[in-house]
């Protein structure tokens, strides 16, 4: 009862930033969230260094598809190369959009799943704690019985 008095007055002191800092300390404790975390960033970092590597790929086409226009407008009818060049600049970032829209999806369908398997992982923590604490309790009551049947037989016996 004095521990439960104890955290009110604790909580009721505290800010909510402390609050905050102490519940992500706390979760950061224990090894699933953590391991969840550590997926996630993974996955995250997995789907930027994928997203970088795919903008490369498409500048680099376009890189090379404005120099074959640029080689085709000196040899050619200028009106003709501009129009080629408009029609290839509206197409490409709306490719590189949709790549990254794609990344971005799975990455957030991995972080989902995680967060998932974090938190059941979590529920079943705190279920194997509180039949911990049941069955301590349990056994604590036993404890006492058998402490004081040997303590009336110690009595009994004489000193030496």
């Amino acid at each position: 009862m004095r521990f439960l008095q104890m955290g009110s007055r604790m909580l009721s002191r505290t800010s909510p930033l402390g609050l905050i800092a102490g519940g992500t300390v706390a979760a950061l404790a224990v090894p699933a969230v953590r391991k969840g975390l550590r997926r996630a960033a993974v996955v995250t970092l997995s789907g930027i260094l994928s997203l970088t590597d795919e903008a490369k790929q498409h500048s680099a086409a376009s890189r090379q598809k404005i120099q074959e226009l640029i080689d085709e407008a000196k040899s050619t009818d200028h009106k003709l190369a501009y129009k080629k060049l408009k029609d290839n600049l509206k197409e490409q970032p709306r490719r590189m959009a949709v790549a990254a829209t794609a990344g971005v999806l799975a990455a957030s369908d991995k972080a989902k799943g995680l967060a998932h398997n974090a938190s059941h992982g979590l529920k079943t923590v705190v279920a194997d704690a509180r039949e911990l604490r049941n069955q301590n309790s349990a056994g604590n009551t036993q404890t006492t019985e058998i402490n004081d049947g040997l303590e009336g037989e110690f009595t009994d016996l004489p000193e030496h």
